[in-house]
């Protein structure tokens, strides 16, 4: 019988994608979120979910998604305005893999 040993950074990064998944549900349907209840709730990630909640939505928002966010759209195709620290311009490019803005 042999005993295998959790790495905590492994368990760590298991319980931050749980939690990522719950709050992508609740994206998904549709509930607005809010960073600093967010961060009350899973103090330990509060640094990461800072970072990705507002990505978070913004993916959840995109046409074909379920969800409503109160994230802000601009009026290029009902894409976000901004994603993150990030304010979408304009279309750069598109193809067989994907499209650059």
């Amino acid at each position: 019988m042999t005993t295998q040993t959790i790495n905590p950074a492994e368990k760590r990064v298991t319980e931050l994608a749980v939690v990522v998944e719950r709050l992508t549900s609740r994206l998904q349907a549709g509930e607005p979120l809010d960073i600093h209840e967010i961060v009350r709730e899973y103090p330990q990630f509060a640094e990461e979910l800072t970072g990705l909640l507002p990505a978070m939505a913004a993916l959840a928002s995109l046409p074909g998604s379920s969800a409503t966010s109160g994230v802000r759209h601009d009026s290029i195709g009902g894409l976000p305005a901004e994603l993150g620290d990030y304010r979408i311009l304009r279309e750069v490019g598109r193809g067989g893999m994907g499209i650059v803005y």
